[in-house]
């Protein structure tokens, strides 16, 4: 008959429960490393979604509200996103020259800039940025 063989070593006791503590502070910042990520990705999905509520108020609206309307429907669009902060605006008009016509056509520029909240401990803040341009077309 042989003998019952000892499963657990009396000096390997406490040895998982030390590696566990060696290796949880580097799955923590991995796993906060993916959701800042995620945090971000969702930053600037809404920074573009901004940016297009924007410039889709300025067309519709009449020629001297353009830039205030395309203002309020982006920061709108922004503010109806829970936990990000707008971190910038800037609507201007400006006429431009397209190469193929000689006439000038105005265009609107939206630019947006969303804060995205920080779960990793680093000193710069974490914004999405997105910016589009339109020719508007003159009022009939």
């Amino acid at each position: 008959m042989v003998a019952p063989v000892a499963l657990v070593n009396r000096a390997d006791r406490g040895q998982s429960a030390a590696e566990f503590a060696l290796v949880l502070p580097a799955l923590t910042f991995l796993i906060l490393a993916c959701l800042q990520a995620g945090m971000l990705g969702y930053a600037s999905v809404v920074a573009r979604y901004a940016v297009f509520r924007g410039l889709r108020a300025a067309a519709v609206a009449a020629p001297q509200d353009r830039a205030r309307s395309a203002r309020i429907a982006a920061l709108a669009a922004v503010a109806s996103a829970p936990g990000l902060t707008p971190a910038g605006l800037e609507v201007r008009e400006a006429p431009v020259r397209f190469p193929a016509k000689a006439a000038q056509v105005p265009r609107l520029e939206v630019a947006v800039r969303v804060g995205a909240p920080r779960l990793l401990p680093v000193r710069s803040a974490w914004t999405a940025e997105s910016r589009a341009v339109m020719p508007m077309e003159p009022a009939w």
